[in-house]
């Protein structure tokens, strides 16, 4: 709950609003709303949110029949800001963004099987060209893995930007803590050259201790509450804390790959120890502008105000500015390999 729901105005409205539901007199809900399954409670909870909005703007105070924040501010309801729907989608910037986000993977997962193919020999039947311009690399099949699970998780997104319930919040979570362990994933098998034959075994290992991981994850945000008491129903900072923890850890690994001193500052001197083995991540400017950027845009979660004219916030805003970070992230992935 939040002050804005928890308001007398608000209630009143709901109240009555709700009352009609159940009336055989009671319009039908619109095509888009039935589509996206709002419910006529759920009409009813925008619909009063917005009127008590209304009401503040038009009176310039908050103390109109006590129907919302000091000095008219907007409030929140059911812990988010007021968004203007539109064709039952909740957050529809959101929703868009997820949209380019998730054809973003698409085209990364393009770019890989256009530029990388497996290490397998061209079959005789195969068209000259099939694989012109492509390059050997035991990697395209765990970034092609990379690119479904992407989008997957800006799919889940979009569902849960169109239609906030706890089913598809849990979903968005879920899928965007997946992302994030597989990319970790995907970066420790990259510098430790664990894709090889060879390596199979530690390969293994990895993968199925941060399955371990995930599972953990998703039972203590999901039935863990439900049979150990004390436990909050969803612990939303602890998720924000595993999915920032994922994130620098990876970018993390990258730098250290890519800068770390590869010859000793002294002549004649090797030096004592190196972390990652050869052959060395390619010197770039990039994986530093990658973890400027991605550093940059997650910044904006910090931020919290309510919605440019109804539409725009701070997540919002955050999901567009990713869009072209992926493509980049994909090119320099693919050179890398």
């Amino acid at each position: 709950a939040s002050s804005g729901d928890r308001s007398p105005a608000f209630q009143s409205c709901l109240t009555d609003c709700t009352s009609l539901c159940t009336s055989p007199s009671a319009p039908p809900l619109p095509v888009a709303l039935r589509l996206t399954l709002w419910s006529c409670a759920d009409d009813c909870r925008y619909t009063c949110m917005h009127a008590v909005e209304a009401q503040k703007s038009g009176s310039g105070s908050g103390s109109g029949g006590g129907s919302g924040g000091k000095d008219g501010r907007k409030e929140q309801y059911y812990g988010k800001w007021p968004f203007r729907r539109f064709l039952g989608a909740q957050e529809p910037i959101s929703v868009l963004a997820s949209v380019a986000n998730g054809y973003m993977h698409i085209r990364g997962l393009r770019l890989v099987r256009r530029r990388l193919h497996a290490n397998s020999p061209v079959p005789a039947h195969a068209h000259a060209n099939a694989h012109a311009g492509a390059h050997p690399s035991p990697l395209r099949k765990y970034m092609e893995w990379y690119a479904y699970l992407g989008v997957n998780a800006w799919f889940c997104s979009c569902i849960f930007h169109t239609r906030d319930t706890p089913l598809t919040e849990k979903f968005d979570y879920f899928s965007a803590a997946l992302v994030l362990l597989y990319s970790l994933f995907y970066t420790l098998i990259r510098l430790l050259h664990l894709y090889t034959p060879a390596r199979r075994a530690w390969r293994l290992r990895l993968a199925a201790g941060l399955g371990l991981v995930f599972g953990a994850h998703v039972s203590y945000l999901s039935w863990l509450p439900k049979v150990v008491r004390g436990l909050p129903r969803f612990d939303y900072g602890y998720n924000m804390r595993f999915c920032l923890f994922l994130g620098v850890a990876h970018n993390f690994l990258w730098l250290l790959a890519t800068y770390l001193p590869r010859t000793s500052p002294f002549p004649g001197h090797t030096l004592p120890f190196t972390i990652f083995p050869p052959p060395l991540v390619k010197r770039s400017w990039k994986p530093l502008a990658f973890v400027l950027l991605t550093m940059s845009t997650m910044s904006l979660e910090l931020l919290d105000f309510p919605p440019l004219m109804g539409l725009m916030d701070a997540h919002a805003a955050w999901h567009c500015a990713t869009v072209p970070i992926v493509g980049f992230w994909y090119a320099w992935l693919v050179r890398d390999a």
